[in-house]
C-alpha cells in the first residue's frame, strides 16, 4: 500500500500583513532539519506553487515547474502563508468535514 502524502509536515499560516508572523516562520524554518519549502503571500483559492511570491518565497532546491505539473518532491516541511485582512473562511479553508471554520 502506498501513501498519497508527499510531505512529512505541512503548516498552513493565515495571518494579516504586518503582524510579525514572518519572524515565527523564519524561526521554524531555521530550526527544521531536512528539505524545507516556504510559499509566501498566496492569494485565496489558488495553487500555491503557481501564485506564491517569487520575491519572498524560499523554495530551497524545490523545482517549482515540477510541483506545478503535479510531480511533487518529498519535503520535510512545507509552509504555506496566506497574507490577508480577511477571516480564514474567505481563503477557502475547511475543516476535515468540509465545513468552514
Amino acid at each position: 500500500m502506498t501513501s498519497s502524502f508527499v510531505n512529512k509536515k505541512e503548516l498552513l499560516v493565515v495571518a494579516m500583513k504586518r503582524s510579525g508572523h514572518h519572524a515565527i516562520i523564519n524561526w521554524i524554518l531555521q530550526n527544521t532539519q531536512g528539505k524545507t519549502c516556504f510559499l509566501n503571500d498566496i492569494p485565496p483559492r489558488t495553487n500555491p506553487f503557481v501564485t506564491a511570491s517569487n520575491r519572498t518565497s524560499l523554495l530551497n532546491d524545490i523545482n517549482r515547474k515540477q510541483e506545478i505539473a503535479g510531480i511533487h518532491q518529498t519535503k520535510d516541511l512545507l509552509i504555506y502563508n496566506y497574507l490577508t485582512s480577511l477571516p480564514a473562511s474567505s481563503v477557502g479553508l475547511r475543516d476535515k468535514n468540509g465545513s468552514q471554520p
